[in-house]
């Protein structure tokens, strides 16, 4: 299988296991517990499913990125109807897009959890390699839940009747889950794929890295996880003869036309044809209105004017500015006017904020986007090893790393920009801590990472964003409707930020699975 191109209308013609692209959109081969494989072809329709479900609405396609940028403290959205329905980060009722997302989330995981069984009674020849690639999609739904939920039940195994109602696992006990998924699979998946729709050992040993990244981020300078992300770091840098490699053009890896990217780590191909729920709704979402000829687009999502300012006030001219953002003014494709947004547009209305333009696609129709997602790309993996690199106390390494993606940014133009400027070689460690902090951000705005990314180094690093963000003039305190368009206040207090480091768990989660107790909601909700 060269490649998992996502498309509902044409899967029932690609059903041979020689096929050279796999084709799938909303699944169209549903499993259930007495799922048996007698050919290649139904097992790979049915790796497929789990493919589908990972890309659909409920999880890359839409849910996963709303809560990620919206909820991170670096997002916006427009306030609609109570605080609750508006998602953000001082307060979530847990339903909309958090409850969608922890839903999408386990669905994927059940359709996994089915194939693995199935494939495994199976006598299919290559079936530890398709095994393989559903343990990763599986570690990488649990990464998604335990750093945006906590503790969240764990089910490996096909659900039944009796098993329907599962307690919730600690933080540790889903991270060993997590490792022992990637690590299973980085020993059966391929060594490289022709398309990195198809995760490869490379994918999960960077996975493997990022997981023991986030839990030594948290931990501090002295953690052991800072090690063991450098042991699986390592591994990818081998794979790649010591190096990874870049896109010359930062505003080239979004173009609508990059579909075989070489700095993608892990990616989903979205087709046009896609129906349903399984298409990339990232254009919908976030592109301002009459940005697209044939698409539905609104003025209500974008980031905040601190995170946009802050970026801008550090890198003046940055071309990542100008690939990340809907800025100064865009024009009205219906018409072919200007239309003028922030920092031109300084009140506060409708086009008050930059709007993200990342997942921008000039093609879209209706809600429907055919717009590669990068899941996880190697500008990502290289600063991730230089925050690792400097807490071992090896900074002349981590600023190569951090001066390869800054330098990157800057020949993305012609000429070539001043900013960013390469970080000095002399720079302390703990300026370097900050800088990379700053620069992840940056980097990997809108791409479905902030909320990790703004927590990751926990309250107090958090608050350094959401101070920032009530120095806007009009933050306002609490909640009103009385003008949609203004700023969110957030929390500063540690009781606020203890509780904006987690999403709630779901209501109908805690209302319906009797293994839970009231007491299992995180704190503060």
């Amino acid at each position: 299988m060269k490649k998992i191109l996502l498309s509902l209308l044409l899967i029932g013609s690609c059903v041979n296991f020689s096929c050279k692209k796999a084709l799938l959109e909303e699944p169209a081969y549903t499993l259930n517990e007495q799922t048996l494989f007698t050919d290649a072809a139904s097992a790979q329709l049915a790796l497929n499913a789990c493919y589908g479900y990972l890309a659909s609405q409920g999880v890359y396609g839409q849910a996963l990125i709303m809560v990620s940028e919206m909820g991170s403290g670096i997002g916006w959205m427009k306030k609609t109807g109570d605080e609750l329905s508006s998602l953000n980060i001082i307060a979530s009722g847990g339903g909309g897009f958090v409850a969608m997302l922890w839903n999408g989330l386990y669905q994927t995981i059940g359709q996994c959890n089915i194939f693995i069984a199935a494939a495994d009674k199976s006598s299919l020849s290559n079936k530890t390699n398709l095994i393989a690639q559903a343990k990763f999609i599986r570690a990488l739904c649990y990464y998604n839940l335990v750093f945006i939920y906590g503790g969240v039940p764990l089910k490996i195994t096909p659900a039944t009747p009796e098993t329907t109602d599962v307690p919730r696992s600690t933080k540790q006990q889903v991270i060993d889950q997590i490792v022992a998924d990637l690590v299973a699979a980085g020993a059966d998946l391929n060594s490289t794929e022709p398309d990195s729709s198809v995760p490869s050992k490379i994918a999960a040993n960077a996975m493997l890295a990022k997981v023991y990244f986030l839990l030594a981020s948290s931990e501090g300078q002295g953690s052991s996880n800072w090690q063991l992300a450098k042991q699986y770091g390592t591994k990818v840098f081998t794979a790649w003869g010591g190096t990874v490699p870049l896109e010359s053009s930062y505003a080239g890896l979004f173009d609508i036309n990059n579909r075989t990217s070489k700095e993608s780590i892990f990616k989903l191909n979205y087709s046009a044809l896609g129906l349903n729920s399984a298409f990339n709704k990232g254009s919908w979402s976030f592109s301002p209105v009459n940005s697209t000829l044939k698409g539905i687009n609104f003025d209500n999502k974008g980031s905040s004017r601190a995170f946009y300012s802050y970026f801008k006030k550090m890198h003046p001219g940055d071309p990542r500015l100008d690939a990340t953002f809907f800025h100064i003014s865009y024009t009205n494709v219906l018409t072919g006017a200007l239309l003028t947004v922030y920092p031109t547009v300084t009140t506060y209305v409708q086009n008050a904020y930059p709007f993200y333009k990342k997942y921008y696609d000039p093609n879209q129709t209706g809600q429907i986007s055919n717009k590669t997602l990068y899941v996880y790309r190697y500008a990502d993996f290289l600063l991730l090893m230089a925050d690792v690199e400097n807490e071992l106390g090896n900074t002349a390494t981590a600023v190569n790393y951090v001066n390869i993606v800054l330098t990157r940014a800057r020949n993305s133009v012609t000429p070539a920009a001043s900013q960013p400027a390469n970080v000095a070689a002399s720079i302390a460690q703990a300026d370097l801590r900050q800088v990379i902090f700053d620069e992840r951000l940056f980097e990997l705005s809108e791409e479905g990472h902030s909320f990790m990314e703004a927590r990751r180094r926990g309250i107090t690093w958090l608050k350094q964003i959401t101070t920032r963000n009530n120095a806007q003039a009009d933050a306002i305190a609490g909640f009103s409707t009385a003008n949609n368009w203004t700023e969110y206040s957030l929390p500063v207090t540690d009781e606020g930020l203890t509780k904006a480091m987690l999403m709630p768990i779901p209501p109908a989660e805690l209302n319906t699975n009797k293994a839970f107790h009231s007491t299992d909601q995180n704190p503060g909700y």
